[in-house]
Formats: C-alpha cells, structure tokens, sequence
C-alpha cells in the first residue's frame, strides 16, 4: 500500500522521506512490505517517495 494509504489505514504520520521497514516478518503497522514494490522485493532500503512510485508503476502495468 501507499504511505497516503498506509497512514489513512494505521493512523499514523509517515513521511515521504522516512524509511520503509520491509521486514516480511510479522504483521500490522511495523511490516510495511508491499511485494508490489520492487525494492521491498529485493530487500534493499528504500524510503517511501521510491516505495510509492513502485507500487504506482505496478499498479500501472496491472490495468486491463
């Protein structure tokens, strides 16, 4: 999910430019992994401006 959406669906106050913890551990607000982000994917560190133009491009490619 997006920060907007993440934030709308936790409560909380993410930023664009604050890490996204992409541990596919557990469940709930401290896992934000998205398999649709590629860098949540590969695991490599990434902060959410970079989490949501992935997740935006797959969304894109998803489209009928």
């Amino acid at each position: 999910m997006t920060r907007a959406e993440h934030n709308a669906h936790y409560g909380v106050a993410r930023q664009r430019n604050e890490q996204v913890c992409s541990a596919t551990f557990g469940y709930g607000e401290l896992s934000q992994y998205d398999a649709r982000c590629s860098c949540c994917w590969v695991g490599c560190p990434h902060d959410w401006d970079r989490h949501d133009a992935s997740i935006l491009r797959s969304r894109e490619t998803e489209k009928p």
